[in-house]
């Protein structure tokens, strides 16, 4: 992008908040090719600076964006190469039913709002053989040598998997899959958004692996792609568990377990496709492997003006895309989310940021759980208004129960307030969460036994002992160690303070309870009584771990170990 094009952004840098008065407030009345239609909810007030020849900016960089998507697109899976006559297509339309799932949606799609139906549909018959699928799994196998997948990011879960363009045999046969058996049932149960098989292009497409330790689940999130779909790869007495978690869902069913009925699970060979946009999540599995190709569609000659304005900016860009993603679409409640994580932590305008979750969760989506996550943690919190902090936690986890980033700011605040009831909840949710990371989990078990220092030592030490199994670290060891030392379990206590010293030999405080602990049993150790103070100065060697902790210990006895001087 130049300069020129952004030439307004001196404009948009210089004004604050204090100049809403003297600035041009725009009407969308008349939208922009691309964008949802016309919003019931006017431009906020902190926009009201944007000019027409702003908006028109940010339009024309999301258009060469799509142009560049699309060649992008085509070149990596050229589609255009597969002949395939309109008698096939209507062919694969006669023979492949599927059944439609409407959705609630909390908040309007980023792009194609009145075009895209708010939808999941779901293919009754297989789209690839059972054969065929446990081939492509065999040739990504073989691609990675026997070695594991590799790692692609998914907020607080992992999982393995890869983009099919990287890999020419399986890419080979997604493209044909795609042309000959996707799009034309696409084309079909979308045709107020895509007239024609011909304005359909595969973006992206990932082939991903979840298991109970590499990808149990995902975070809850949006696709990056206008048109998204999700194909079964494998059996489902395969792996117990998975799906994929759709919001809005049970609502639609008029259930209200969430999570419950909001579920879509599919046996090897089925699609379901919908819009992008709408979030969802692969849903939590707990034994076996579940394996899925997740691609993403776009329309040739639309551009999607909202939606690639979030992405692959520049500092200068973000001064003009993000302000521009909330104007094009007042309605879209995760513009508000990246327009404040922008102006708060790349500008500092913390207060600027928080004016923006706050009128997002008033006037938009008082449900948006990104929105209120970042209000409740990066400004309630910030200002000590911890019962805010609880407030807007309460949202997230009534939207995903499974969100233990919410369930630890929960407990955090929960602690603030004196609501040990809540922070003692949180903690045990967190540790049943299936896939949840280790480090978390040591961690939330380790504060439960924190929770029950001086009321219950038995279960103090059970909580310390479960942390150290899920994750052994400094803290969780060195906790244990004090509660195994209260307990008069000595040798126990002397080994938790050794092993955390090993995680950690910078701590004093670890190496101070290593001395006091094995001074302790020397002391008790009434078979020394007699023994001449070489004896006694050999055993504490051993009891505090060797020469080099014993010598560590003498140049600190300066400070206040204890009454005792080490033996000579």
């Amino acid at each position: 992008m130049t300069i020129s094009r952004l030439s307004s952004l001196k404009l948009l840098t210089a004004l604050t908040f204090t100049s809403w008065g003297l600035t041009i407030i725009i009407s969308l009345a008349t939208p922009a090719a691309g964008s949802t239609g016309s919003s019931t909810v006017p431009v906020p007030p902190f926009l009201r600076y944007l000019t027409e020849s702003d908006l028109n900016a940010a339009r024309q960089l999301a258009k060469d964006r799509h142009e560049q998507a699309v060649k992008d697109a085509l070149t990596n899976f050229p589609i255009d190469d597969i002949p395939c006559s309109p008698e096939d297509d209507q062919a694969t339309v006669a023979n492949t039913p599927v059944k439609e799932h409407p959705v609630t949606l909390s908040s309007k799609l980023p792009d194609f709002h009145d075009e895209l139906p708010s939808s999941i549909f779901e293919s009754l018959k297989p789209l690839l053989t059972r054969e065929e699928c446990a081939h492509v799994i065999q040739m990504a196998d073989e691609h990675f040598g026997g070695n594991e997948w590799t790692a692609l990011p998914a907020g607080e879960y992992k999982m393995r998997g890869f983009k099919l363009k990287d890999v020419p045999a399986i890419r080979e046969f997604i493209v044909e899959v795609f042309r000959k058996r996707f799009i034309p049932i696409v084309q079909h149960t979308n045709p107020k958004f895509a007239a024609s098989i011909a304005d359909l292009a595969l973006d992206n497409c990932y082939l991903m692996k979840f298991t109970p330790a590499t990808g149990a689940r995902m975070d809850i999130h949006c696709d990056d792609g206008c048109l998204s779909f999700t194909i079964q790869m494998n059996p489902r007495e395969e792996y117990v568990g998975g799906g994929t978690w759709f919001e809005g869902l049970a609502d639609a069913r008029g259930d209200t377990d969430n999570h419950a009925a909001g579920i879509v699970k599919m046996d090897v060979g089925h699609v379901h496709f919908r819009a992008g946009a709408i979030r969802h999540c692969g849903f939590t599995i707990t034994e076996g492997k579940r394996y899925v190709i997740g691609g993403f569609g776009i329309h040739r000659s639309k551009t999607e003006h909202v939606r690639l304005l979030m992405r692959g900016n520049t500092d200068d860009e973000m001064q003009l895309s993000l302000p521009a993603v909330v104007a094009l679409n007042p309605e879209y409640d995760e513009g508000y989310a990246m327009l404040a994580h922008d102006w708060d932590v790349r500008q500092g305008r913390a207060d600027d940021a928080k004016e923006v979750l706050e009128y997002c969760l008033e006037h938009v989506n008082p449900k948006c759980s990104k929105v209120a996550f970042s209000l409740g943690v990066r400004h309630y919190r910030r200002e000590g208004k911890h019962d805010k902090v609880m407030d807007c936690m309460k949202i997230v986890l009534q939207y995903d129960p499974y969100d233990v980033l919410a369930m630890a700011a929960m407990a955090d605040a929960a602690s603030e307030v004196g609501d040990v009831a809540v922070e003692k909840e949180m903690y045990e949710r967190i540790v049943q969460v299936a896939g949840v990371s280790p480090e978390r989990k040591a961690n939330a078990y380790r504060d439960l036994g924190l929770l029950h220092k001086g009321r219950d030592l038995q279960v103090e030490i059970d909580c310390y002992q479960k942390a150290v199994e899920a994750h052994d670290n400094y803290h969780a060891r060195y906790s244990l160690g004090r509660a195994l030392f209260q307990a008069g379990e000595l040798e126990k206590a002397r080994e938790s303070f050794l092993a955390a010293y090993s995680q950690d030999d910078t701590s004093v405080g670890a190496l101070k309870a290593i001395y006091r602990t094995a001074k302790t049993i020397l002391e008790k150790d009434a078979s020394l009584s007699d023994s001449d103070d070489l004896a006694k100065a050999q055993r504490m060697i051993e009891l505090v771990g060797g020469e080099e902790n014993h010598s560590k210990i003498q140049s600190m006895m300066a400070n206040p170990f204890g009454t005792l001087p080490l033996p000579q």
